[in-house]
Parts: C-alpha cells; sequence; structure tokens
C-alpha cells in the first residue's frame, strides 16, 4: 500500500512537471542542464523536506507528516534511479 502511494505521488509529480511517459527521468536528469548533479539536487530536496518534517513534528498533523514523509521517500527513489541511469549511460 505504501509503495503504491508512493508510485502514484512521483506519477502525479511527473506529470505535473510534463515528463514524458517513455523518460519518467527526464525532470530529474535535466538539472544536469544547468550544472547540478542529479543526485545531488534529489538529496537537497531530501534536506528541504526534513526541514519541513521538523516543522510539522511540533504541530502534529499526521496527514502532513506522512505526506512529507513519502516526499522524502520519493526523492530518494528518483535519487537512486538516477544513479542507475549514470552507471548505464
Amino acid at each position: 500500500m505504501i509503495c503504491s502511494e508512493i508510485h502514484k505521488l512521483l506519477t502525479r509529480k511527473r506529470n505535473y512537471y510534463g515528463c514524458p511517459d517513455d523518460d519518467p527521468l527526464a525532470n530529474a536528469l535535466a538539472v544536469s542542464e544547468d550544472g547540478i548533479h542529479p543526485v545531488t539536487y534529489q538529496m537537497v530536496r531530501v534536506g528541504e523536506k526534513i526541514r519541513r518534517l521538523r516543522g510539522l513534528l511540533r504541530t502534529m498533523i499526521r496527514s502532513k507528516i506522512r505526506e512529507t514523509l513519502c516526499d522524502i521517500a520519493g526523492h530518494a527513489i528518483v535519487a537512486i534511479a538516477c544513479l542507475d541511469a549514470e552507471e548505464k549511460a
């Protein structure tokens, strides 16, 4: 159930950014055009989400905490996929 939820989240975000279906990593890898390593970018995003999570833990709004944890997991998954793509290139 949780993996399915994270998959839906990643798909929704991929569609939001207009990534083609045949290249789900297009947006994540495109940051290299700006001189940013894709894995580094994903880890920066994880850091942002962790800082957000710290604030949410003070409020104990469970739905927002859960959503943020899913975001963190999603960015970690994308980072792994970027590493795999680098190895294949």
